[in-house]
């Protein structure tokens, strides 16, 4: 009949289409809000002091959020709500939805490189390191470039979804290349910590370092390759297109975090440590001017470090700077603190 707009032959259910495509927006808003929280309070604390550059680079990847997440909406409009009165438009989505693979891509860059770069900074100049980090950067290139190269796509088969096996090597070589990525970050960054860590016993916060970089690393290491999977196994339906909404998100949220960690990692975190190995750290990486070791007292008191002031602030890496305190104890007389 005329005026009736004709109904596509679906290879799935269509709430397999319009489905992931509503919890992927629902997800990506509700990621937003993280990344929003996490940026204000980097307004508020680490935006003084890093570096301009620094400071551009978390405007940009606010702005590419942003942008993105604009963009979701208006797809998943298009797709949940005007679909009710088209059904074609489960299968063609707007014109609008290859900038979803750029912008992906574009994130990854930024924030990727970013942790090259820190790698590089905590290594203080070491070659090897700075090989490490040039490989991640490169790593980083190629899979903007593939990123690209699916837009294009997907502009190609005339935006409909039933032909994305038609794209699949630059969608596998994209997502496997941005996994590698990360994996190499979380190495590099635990490694580095562990390296630069001067007290053997300052473990609430080398283990706080690690356990967030580890955490960071995998979250969007594992997004990505079950967006893989999902595109392997579930080539019919749109569900890995929930996993393509919210990666972006992600890298936001692991970027501005980083950023704010550095200034928690400023004051928190001390331990107790004894006088001999507070003598042995003085031995060792101070120099004794005696070139003796000093015998202990008979009575150690315990030290506390209370300021560990970061190494990856924005700024050329310097000496570990550690403030500590002791308890004088004296017979028949009260226990005081100098400090």
């Amino acid at each position: 009949m005329d005026g009736v707009a004709p109904v596509p032959v679906l290879p799935v259910p269509p709430v397999l289409f319009a489905g992931p495509t509503l919890i992927g927006c629902l997800l990506t808003w509700l990621l937003y809000g993280v990344f929003l929280v996490q940026a204000v309070q980097y307004t508020q604390h680490s935006a003084v002091t890093d570096r301009p550059w620094v400071r551009g680079l978390a405007l940009v990847v606010g702005l590419i959020q942003g942008i993105h997440i604009s963009f979701i909406a208006q797809v998943t409009w298009h797709m949940c709500v005007l679909g009710f009165l088209d059904p074609m438009n489960l299968l063609i989505p707007p014109i609008t939805a290859p900038v979803t693979p750029w912008l992906n891509g574009l994130m990854t860059l930024c924030v990727q490189c970013y942790f090259a770069w820190k790698i590089y900074a905590l290594s203080q100049g070491n070659k090897i390191w700075l090989g490490y980090s040039g490989f991640i950067g490169v790593l980083s290139v190629i899979q903007f470039i593939f990123a690209i190269l699916i837009g294009r796509g997907f502009l190609a088969i005339d935006r409909d979804v039933t032909r994305m096996q038609e794209l699949k090597m630059p969608i596998t070589v994209h997502l496997v290349v941005s996994a590698i990525g990360d994996v190499l970050i979380t190495v590099g960054m635990s490694s580095i910590y562990r390296q630069n860590t001067a007290f053997v016993k300052t473990k609430s916060l080398l283990n706080k370092l690690i356990i967030n970089t580890i955490e960071n690393g995998l979250v969007t290491s594992v997004c990505a390759i079950g967006n893989i999977i999902v595109y392997f196994l579930r080539a019919q339906d749109l569900i890995n297109i929930a996993f393509q909404y919210i990666i972006g998100g992600l890298y936001a949220i692991v970027f501005i975090t980083t950023l704010n960690k550095r200034a928690g990692n400023r004051t928190d975190g001390g331990t107790s440590i004894s006088l001999s190995d507070v003598q042995a750290f003085s031995n060792h990486s101070l120099g004794n001017r005696s070139g003796r070791p000093e015998p202990p007292s008979n009575r150690s008191g315990n030290f506390h470090i209370t300021a560990l002031r970061a190494m990856d602030n924005g700024k050329v890496p310097r000496d570990v700077i550690v403030s500590v305190s002791t308890e004088v104890h004296k017979d028949s007389m009260p226990m005081t603190k100098a400090y």
